[in-house]
């Protein structure tokens, strides 16, 4: 009968199971080669700041070629963590490897020679067309004296890659990598810009 064959098959009857979401980071980092300090300095790195809609775990894409002001999201893929905090401690790894003493957190109580305060003004991915896209990330830096809290220097960082496909893990791979590029940029310019607090 029509009822013994609903209930035969109850067992693909009702909502289906949601989708379990697609979690990215930016991979493994890079294994930092041993090699002569570059900042004679202690340094603090406060988390990253960044605006309200790039405050979360959402992965976010813009479609340029109808309208670039409009955020869109992935429904079943993010972020392992904001992308702020994921390019926090990349930072903080890049310059652990290359500073002496090394980096100084304000919970120790440990005073730093110099802070740099990093703020994210864009993370997503940019489609110029429905099959091509590229993962773009801006941050502004700020060098500030510790002791004297006073500004040194100030730079605006702007890094892009093309998404090897027009997708969430295409957009993931490509920010990743603008990430880095954007890290190593910065990493470059601290060690070049700050002076040597300790001869």
């Amino acid at each position: 009968s029509a009822l013994a064959v609903a209930f035969g098959g109850g067992c693909t009857l009702g909502p289906a199971p949601p989708r379990a979401a697609s979690i990215h980071d930016f991979g493994l980092a890079p294994r930092e080669p041993a090699g002569p300090v570059r900042i004679n300095a202690t340094i603090a790195v406060p988390g990253a700041v960044a605006p309200l809609w790039l405050d979360s775990t959402s992965i976010i894409y813009r479609l340029a070629y109808a309208d670039g002001g409009q955020l869109r999201l992935y429904a079943h893929s993010r972020w392992a963590g904001p992308p702020a905090e994921m390019i926090t401690a990349r930072l903080r790894a890049r310059l652990a490897a290359i500073a002496q003493p090394g980096l100084a957190s304000s919970r120790d109580g440990v005073q730093s020679d110099y802070l740099v305060r990093v703020e994210l003004d864009e993370f997503s991915q940019v489609f110029d067309a429905p099959e091509r896209s590229r993962g773009v990330v801006r941050a502004r830096a700020t060098l500030i004296a510790g002791s004297r809290r006073a500004t040194l220097a100030q730079r605006a960082f702007d890094s892009e890659s093309p998404a090897p496909s027009a997708d969430a893990a295409g957009a993931a791979a490509a920010l990743a990598v603008a990430a880095q590029s954007l890290i190593d940029a910065l990493v470059d310019w601290i060690a070049a810009t700050v002076p040597s607090a300790r001869g």
